[in-house]
C-alpha cells in the first residue's frame, strides 16, 4: 500500500484501470467491507476478470492493453 490507505488505493487502482472512480458502495465494499480482505493483486484480478461483462469498462481496459502493447 505504500503511503496510501486502503480507500486511496481502491480509488487510484479503479481510476487507473477504468478511467473513473468506483461507486460509493463499491468503495465501501473494497476499502472497509468484505472486499477489504482481498490482497491488492487479487482485487485487481477480480476487477479485470469481471470487467468483461461491462462493455464500457471492457473497452477502456482493452484500450489500455492495446496502448501498452504498441
Amino acid at each position: 500500500l505504500g503511503n496510501n490507505n486502503r480507500t486511496d488505493l481502491v480509488r487510484a487502482l479503479h481510476k487507473n484501470l477504468f478511467e473513473r472512480q468506483p461507486s460509493a458502495a463499491a468503495l465501501n465494499y473494497w476499502a472497509e467491507g468484505a472486499g477489504s480482505n482481498f490482497s491488492v493483486d487479487m482485487m485487481a484480478t477480480f476487477w479485470i476478470n469481471n470487467a468483461k461483462g461491462n462493455s464500457k469498462e471492457t473497452k477502456t481496459f482493452n484500450n489500455k492493453i492495446a496502448a501498452a502493447n504498441y
